[in-house]
């Protein structure tokens, strides 16, 4: 249901673990020689829908939250509005 962006390298662990109405995505990258650190923009993932049926519903983040090196909360903008997604047939 979620696939790996190109924000992290690809010695970046990458989780996605489903819920019931949920997905939880997270992604870890150890700072090594020769590995940059994480700047700039990207896509951090992509997430494949597929509906159950013909409507309309709502794809939210909640607690979107970036992380140090010793698991301290980073100082920044995540405020992502919900998207709404409407299914008319197949």
């Amino acid at each position: 249901p979620a696939v790996r962006g190109d924000l992290f390298s690809a010695q970046a662990l990458f989780l996605a673990v489903p819920g019931e109405g949920t997905l939880s995505v997270g992604t870890t990258q150890v700072q090594t020689a020769g590995v940059d650190a994480v700047s700039g923009s990207g896509t951090f993932a992509t997430l494949r829908l597929r509906a159950e049926s013909v409507g309309t519903g709502t794809v939210e983040l909640v607690l979107p939250e970036l992380l140090d090196e010793q698991g301290g909360r980073v100082a920044a903008n995540l405020t992502v509005p919900p998207a709404t997604i409407t299914v008319t047939g197949g």
